[in-house]
């Protein structure tokens, strides 16, 4: 192939990936390897086949590729390293929207959880990206980022147990990119410290924020819908007797006053046990609030890098943005 009509081919095969058609993109970046067997061809399959990896595909398979363009070409092991992470973090992004659109609920409270964590999401994989505008590794990453979507998965005909499906083949996905990112780098450490610097907050959004913040909503609904029967009894309880008492008998004898007493006695037994229920369930909801603040809370920080740990994060040692391991030291509480 002359040099004309490589780049016509490359040119080709984005358009497939830009339009989603990544089979046809990817068969279009082999038809290139067959002839120069270079390494952004590869790392185009590998994006290729991220775009069909709810339907085609497995992790393994992609990282197949991106180990395969590292073997071909020693100076391009940094930037091929770069397109890989960059990409992966895309796609994660995509199956945390997948993971959280196939919740058990959708109720609107939590899809503007959702929206929120998924814009911490987005904020995080900002800043690993590079700017490579005008290399074919950055236009094939770039091609990549505005085609990944797996929502189209899910429709108002899809079942419980195949959101369910969905939901655990999602999360598994992750856990596989995060360990093939962690055997495919050797170059780029600092950027592979970012990528999972922002997988873990990203993870912990889906997994713990999310579903704690929900839990803590529907309790603080049901304490307030218990306050408001309380407060309905109390007041329209003794009201509705009387006005069935004037209704019903134009004098006043002691079985009418011992009734309306009897009736007045339950509503405020009755409006009470609704009263110590909605304490209780704020509570459970203060509680929650506080664990959740108390697990998220920042206690240890890396003297060379400054990168903060949680109570609920376990410190490693490996891999410390600023050269060599992590110096932890004990954040005082306050």
């Amino acid at each position: 192939m002359t040099e004309q009509e490589i780049s016509f081919s490359y040119e080709m095969a984005e358009m497939a990936l830009r339009g989603k058609r990544f089979s046809e993109a990817e068969e279009k970046y082999k038809e290139i390897t067959a002839k120069t067997n270079s390494p952004e061809a590869w790392c185009g399959i590998a994006v290729s086949k991220y775009g069909q990896l709810m339907t085609t595909y497995a992790v393994d398979d992609v990282f197949y590729c991106f180990q395969k363009a590292k073997t071909i070409e020693e100076g391009k092991i940094s930037e091929i390293e770069t397109i890989a992470i960059e990409t992966s973090m895309e796609v994660i992004k995509s199956l945390y929207d997948l993971i959280i659109l196939t919740g058990r609920s959708m109720e609107q409270a939590q899809m503007q959880m959702a929206t929120a964590a998924l814009a911490t999401v987005v904020g995080a994989m900002s800043t690993i990206k590079s700017d490579r505008r005008g290399s074919v590794m950055g236009t094939i990453a770039s091609a990549g980022f505005t085609a990944f979507s797996y929502n189209e998965y899910i429709n108002a005909g899809t079942s419980l147990a195949e959101m369910r499906k969905l939901n655990t083949a999602a999360f598994a996905m992750v856990d596989k990119i995060r360990t093939h990112i962690l055997k495919l780098v050797t170059k780029e450490l600092v950027l592979a410290e970012k990528f999972h610097a922002a997988l873990n907050k990203s993870h912990e959004e889906v997994t713990v924020t999310i579903p704690t913040l929900k839990r803590v909503q529907q309790l603080r609904g049901s304490a307030s819908s218990n306050r408001f029967f309380g407060r309905f009894i109390i007041i329209m309880g003794p009201i509705v007797g009387v006005c069935c008492f004037i209704g019903e008998y134009s004098r006043v004898d002691f079985e009418m006053i011992f009734a309306l007493v009897i009736g007045f006695v339950m509503c405020i037994v009755f409006s009470n046990l609704f009263k110590n229920e909605a304490k209780k369930i704020t509570a459970q909801a203060d509680e929650l609030e506080r664990s959740l603040k108390e697990e998220t809370k920042p206690n240890r920080q890396c003297n060379k890098c400054g990168l903060l740990l949680k109570n609920n994060q376990t410190p490693v040692s490996a891999n410390c943005s600023a050269g060599g391991i992590h110096t932890w030291e004990k954040l005082k509480t306050t």
